[in-house]
């Protein structure tokens, strides 16, 4: 199992600010990657405010636990998935991994209390840059879009150090939900319908 640290600030984006910063990356890569959600047990989820999806980028499945550590900072876990073993956890029918040994040992949550949530598909344009890894997306879920500027820097980079990019681009910082809070945001909100 992989673990690495990541510090990130992120915000949203107008459609208009998200087709004005596209040039920015025209020597970037551009990805796309789709996260399938699984629903852990509410308790867990808020109290230790983890995530838990497996991530499609390419033709490689890579399940993540996301743990939030500190303001703008997570403890990602990974393992690696067969298609197979991707497709068995999305029909609630999990093989043995590092993660889920994490999940049981930690927090008392067993397999079967974790359950498919739904998609969200990203398309993604990153650059590297002395700052970070500047990363613009366009995210598509339950019927719905959105648009995000995220930049990863290392631990103790200050918001201030970004202003100046953000200023030759007409953006202003206002600090986002992640992906997966507005994805839980949008089922809870297509649920009450």
């Amino acid at each position: 199992m992989e673990q690495s640290l990541e510090y990130e600030y992120k915000t949203m984006l107008t459609k208009d600010e998200y087709l004005a910063l596209l040039p920015f990356f025209h020597d970037g890569v551009k990805l796309v990657q789709v996260n399938y959600y699984f629903f852990l047990p509410e308790r867990i989820q808020r109290q230790h405010r983890i995530t838990l999806r497996i991530r499609k980028l390419a033709d490689q499945y890579r399940l993540q636990m996301k743990e939030q550590t500190a303001p703008h900072t997570f403890l990602e876990h990974e393992v690696v998935l067969t298609e197979e073993a991707w497709q068995q956890a999305c029909e609630n029918n999990w093989q043995p991994n590092a993660i889920l040994e994490l999940l049981e040992e930690n927090y008392q949550v067993k397999p079967a209390m974790l359950h498919y949530a739904g998609a969200l598909t990203t398309i993604r344009y990153e650059k590297r840059e002395k700052l970070g890894l500047f990363c613009c997306d366009y995210n598509s879920y339950l019927d719905t879009e959105d648009y995000e500027l995220e930049v990863e820097v290392e631990p103790g980079t200050a918001l201030e150090e970004l202003h100046p990019f953000l200023y030759r681009y007409g953006i202003s910082y206002h600090q986002a939900a992640g992906k997966v809070a507005r994805f839980w945001q949008r089922l809870k909100a297509t649920k009450t319908k």
